[in-house]
């Protein structure tokens, strides 16, 4: 009963996509109630464990703080690592925490993830999905959209609205230490088909309504730096971009992604060679809005990062993202004071208020189409009980008895099958619902906890907070 429980928490809408009329209306009815201050900071995203947090800490009252008064637009779930070890957020913990921050705020906050192995690469007790390389070794994309299903199914559950992946990078250089395993290939066609399955099952439930980002724009593939140290370069002229990178981007925009996420790296062929594409209005408007006509959401990679913070400091890279055409700016490391920074950049003429606007309007049609109409309350949805135990009768199925995966003919074996290894074999070898192995890419090197995945149906109890270091990696 407790699993059961944690859908009556989480702030899940089941509704149906609102017309275009109703999102205009809507943004309309929000937009004039905010201030220059709270438009500003409604483009701001912040990062949260998912952890029951220590009410009375610094920490805690310095996050409700930018909840409650900044009034920031969304939330990031990233883990908490200390040292070797990922200590994953629990579903019931990361429903009841979103649901008291739903509560604080006046416009829903919209909840973002890296979800790229599903949600378990940022919740325990979820379905455990390999990277995307192991699905485009199958063959088989119908497998890549089943994850989407899944992801988007699960991501509802548990209060995420935004789900950022696929992953549109072409991985054609084997020195590449961040992306690797995390694209679908090397081969463009092969990426674009799994990039386009992905959305296609994420948005296939409109009832299970969730954003999609394809991402790192341009095209993070092939570099041979990973942008959380230092800024990273894609070599290549416009007509080898066109052939290669921009494939899947294409393919994403055409099937509809509802958002881009950008890459901290410098395409020299579009301009200064130490200029972030984040950062430039070459790559987020001419590129990426003119020439691709992409209308969606524009979202920076994490602003913390070293290929960022190392030259642009804490508030101009806000400021930089911003004029060259982003929409939502991920992590900065003080949000508070780009918050202040943006402000006081409009009122001197630096960004014209239109702009803040434009910005502005695609956050709030977003949250419409995830959150309903305005005056609809995400927490109160905890009371829609009927609604809640239907989105979430396959992960208390799952929980109780066996992995979705593993009913699902052909997916586990079809996985197992491409890297020349027997499912079977696999199953006996590992509990159902655990990972085996080292897992690669943004938390390689972490064995996969026993108590994560679906390997104690148990595991649902609320844990106390660990204090450790936030780690992300988009």
């Amino acid at each position: 009963m407790r699993v059961l429980a944690l859908f009556l928490l989480a702030p899940l809408l089941v509704a149906a996509d609102p017309s275009e009329k109703t999102v205009s209306k809507g943004v309309h009815h929000w937009m004039k109630s905010l201030s220059l201050r709270e438009k500003v900071a409604q483009l701001f995203m912040i990062p949260f464990s998912g952890h029951a947090p220590n009410t009375s800490s610094r920490e805690y009252r310095k996050f409700v703080h930018l909840v409650r008064e900044v009034r920031v637009g969304g939330l990031i779930l990233v883990n908490v690592a200390q040292g070797r070890l990922v200590q994953r957020a629990t579903p019931h913990e990361l429903a009841a925490f979103l649901n008291r921050m739903q509560r604080m705020t006046r416009i829903p906050l919209i909840v973002g993830g890296d979800f790229e192995r599903g949600a378990s690469m940022r919740v325990n007790d979820t379905t455990v999905f390999p990277h995307a390389m192991a699905f485009a070794a199958t063959g088989d994309p119908a497998l890549t959209r089943y994850e989407g299903e899944v992801t988007a199914r699960e991501s509802r559950a548990i209060g995420v609205q935004w789900i950022f992946y696929p992953d549109a990078d072409v991985n054609n250089n084997p020195d590449n230490p961040i992306i690797n395993i995390r694209s679908f290939g090397e081969n463009p066609q092969v990426v674009a088909r799994h990039v386009v399955a992905f959305i296609e099952g994420a948005q296939s439930d409109r009832r299970d309504r969730v954003l999609t980002t394809a991402k790192h724009f341009p095209g993070h593939g092939d570099t041979a730096t990973d942008t959380h140290v230092g800024l990273a370069s894609l070599p290549g002229d416009m007509k080898r971009l066109n052939e290669l990178e921009l494939i899947p981007f294409r393919a994403a925009i055409a099937k509809g992604v509802d958002a881009v996420m950008t890459a901290h790296i410098a395409v020299p062929e579009l301009g200064n060679p130490e200029l972030p594409a984040t950062l430039s209005s070459v790559v987020l408007t001419k590129l990426l809005r003119d020439q691709l006509g992409f209308q969606g959401l524009t979202v920076t990679d994490a602003l913390d990062m070293g290929a960022i913070v190392k030259t642009y400091g804490t508030t101009e890279a806000a400021l930089r993202s911003l004029e060259a055409g982003a929409d939502v700016l991920l992590m900065p490391p003080d949000p508070e004071a780009a918050v202040n920074a943006i402000v006081t950049a409009v009122r001197r003429g630096r960004i014209s208020q239109k702009r803040i606007e434009q910005s502005v309007t695609r956050v709030l049609a977003a949250k419409i189409r995830v959150h309903g109409r305005p005056g609809r309350d995400p927490g109160a949805q905890r009371k829609r009980a009927g609604s809640a135990q239907s989105a979430g009768q396959d992960l208390f199925y799952r929980a109780h008895r066996k992995p979705l995966l593993q009913r699902r003919t052909g997916v586990h074996s079809g996985i197992a099958a491409a890297h020349g290894e027997r499912a079977d074999h696999h199953a006996r070898s590992v509990p159902a619902g655990c990972s085996s192995g080292r897992s690669s890419g943004p938390d390689r090197s972490v064995r996969q906890r026993r108590g994560g995945g679906l390997c104690l149906s148990g595991s649902l109890s609320r844990r106390s907070r660990v204090g450790g270091k936030l780690s992300q990696a988009h």
